[in-house]
């Protein structure tokens, strides 16, 4: 039908040229890069989870941007899914994303029955392009890179808590921390120290008159006996 072909083609050119959730998010937000080398496209999504009323399946999309550049299907297609995702849970995403990969023509999915259900709304003015089998990867990226950001946000749930850090030992804080020292009027001065070494000294000086007086009088004592005994056996 012309006339659908031509709504669907406004429908991805008003999107590519006013993409919606543009920017970027700071952490902890998650953040996916996706490219595709065949056409250079590049995708970067940025996902901020609401736990509140779960973890998994049960959490809600609270924010996501998009980020990149490329051609007006890989751009568009992103914009469009960001706006159909946002709010949604994380089973819903998933669903969402089976069932429009599905619509593209990608094959191996792990289909559920109620994926048919789904309504993708203005994400179907895309189903043309899979009568160009080299545009469908253009297509699928955004929604690959958003799946790629769901699988980082549920292994950074799933990743244990780091261990609180090891009290340290009462040794190891007394090495830390050693006993304070002195304070310096406890100390002995440079001049109580030569003080008491001069004291030291003067009264050394009299023991050692003494001992150089015995000394002297033993010596001449040894001589004169020497002396006599040495005559008497002359």
């Amino acid at each position: 039908m012309p006339g659908l072909e031509d709504l669907y083609r406004e429908i991805i050119l008003d999107h590519y040229r006013t993409p919606r959730n543009r920017g970027e998010l700071e952490p902890p937000a998650i953040k996916a890069d996706g490219h595709n080398p065949l056409c250079g496209d590049d995708i970067t999504v940025y996902l901020d989870l609401d736990t509140s009323a779960g973890t998994g399946d049960d959490a809600v999309i609270r924010d996501i941007k998009i980020g990149g550049q490329g051609c007006s299907i890989s751009q568009s297609s992103a914009s469009m899914m960001s706006q159909a995702m946002l709010g949604k849970s994380v089973g819903d995403v998933n669903a969402r994303i089976r069932r429009f990969k599905t619509m593209m023509g990608i094959e191996g999915l792990d289909e559920i029955e109620s994926d048919g259900d789904i309504d993708l709304g203005d994400l179907e003015a895309l189903q043309g392009v899979v009568k160009f089998p080299v545009r469908i990867k253009c297509a699928v990226l955004g929604w690959s890179t958003l799946a790629d950001a769901l699988d980082r946000c549920e292994s950074a749930e799933a990743r244990p808590a780091p261990p609180a850090p090891a009290r340290r030992s009462a040794r190891r804080h007394s090495r830390a921390h050693p006993p304070p020292r002195p304070p310096r009027s406890a100390r002995p001065s440079p001049s109580s120290w030569a003080s008491s070494r001069s004291s030291s000294r003067d009264s050394m000086r009299p023991i050692s008159a003494m001992v150089y007086l015995l000394v002297s009088i033993f010596s001449i004592v040894i001589s004169e006996s020497f002396n006599v005994n040495g005559f008497s056996r002359i």
